[in-house]
């Protein structure tokens, strides 16, 4: 396993003070893929914890990584999806990321849609 490079500490040194965290951390980094369905990331915290912050911070690290990212983020809440058509919102942000703020509040259905 690998540590965090100085530049992924600068990104995510913040919630990972320890080689333990580092480690996980950085092996989520070399897994992550834009392929829809295969090794993508969730994040899930409570508010005011750092969550948004990191969420953020990949997005960072997918820009300078990933030539196959498009560089589209956006931050949605679970309401946004109701009455939505989900599969054009997920279209809309191909090879771009979906930050999902409350994502606690979605139903179950919803969860299993976007999954």
């Amino acid at each position: 396993p690998r540590t965090l490079t100085m530049e992924e500490k600068a990104l995510f040194g913040g919630i990972a003070p320890n080689k333990d965290l580092q480690e996980k951390i950085a092996e989520v980094l070399d897994r992550a893929s834009l392929v829809p369905n295969e090794n993508n990331i969730i994040i899930s915290g409570e508010k005011e914890t750092g969550t948004m912050e990191t969420a953020e911070n990949i997005v960072k690290y997918l820009t300078q990584s990933n030539r196959g990212f498009s560089g589209k983020s956006k931050v949605y809440s679970s309401a946004d999806f109701t009455g939505k058509d989900i599969f054009a919102i997920i279209s809309e942000m191909s090879n771009g990321v979906i930050i999902i703020d409350d994502a606690g509040n979605m139903s179950a259905d919803l969860c299993n849609k976007l999954i």
